[in-house]
C-alpha cells in the first residue's frame, strides 16, 4: 500500500483503517530526493494501532529519528509518501524490517539492524550533548 498527499485527511483515515490491529514493515520516502526510512511496527490487539501511531508520531509529532524529523521540516510533510512494504506476524516483524534495512539501505536509518544497536558509536558531538543533559544526581 502506497501513500502521498499525507496532509490529507481522508488519506490520514485510511491509513488508520487499513492498519488496525495489524503488525508490518513501512518505508517513508523523500519525494524530492529518494531519501527512505524503513521502520516496523507490533500491533498485539485487535483494537490497538501502532503502524498508525508510528505515522502520526514521524509526521505529526516530529519522532526522534533526527535525521527523518530534519528532513520533514526542511522539506514538509507532502514531500515525502508513506508504504506498507510487508505485513507481518510479530515474531518476524523486526527480521524482517532488519531484511528491508540491509537491502534498501535506507539513508534516514543510522542503524542497519531492527534488531540490535550493537556496533553503533555516538559521535563526540552527540555523547557530549548527552552528558549535558545529564542532572547531577547522575553524574
Amino acid at each position: 500500500m502506497y501513500f502521498q498527499d499525507l496532509n490529507n485527511p481522508e488519506i490520514i483515515k485510511k491509513i488508520k483503517q487499513l492498519s488496525q490491529g495489524k503488525s508490518g514493515v513501512y518505508k517513508i520516502t523523500n519525494l524530492q530526493n529518494s531519501k527512505s526510512y524503513v521502520g516496523s511496527a507490533i500491533t498485539k490487539k485487535a483494537t490497538s494501532n501502532r503502524l498508525y501511531a508510528r505515522f502520526r508520531y514521524h509526521f505529526f509529532h516530529h519522532h526522534k529519528d533526527f535525521l527523518l524529523k530534519r528532513a520533514i521540516k526542511k522539506y514538509g510533510i507532502n514531500s515525502f509518501s508513506w508504504e506498507i512494504l510487508e505485513w507481518t506476524e510479530i515474531p518476524s516483524t523486526r527480521s524482517r524490517e532488519t531484511w528491508f534495512i540491509q537491502n534498501l539501505l535506507p539513508e534516514y536509518n543510522i542503524l542497519l539492524s531492527a534488531e540490535n544497536s550493537f556496533g553503533y558509536s555516538h559521535t563526540l558531538e552527540t555523547r557530549e550533548k548527552m552528558k549535558a543533559g545529564y542532572s547531577e544526581s547522575r553524574r
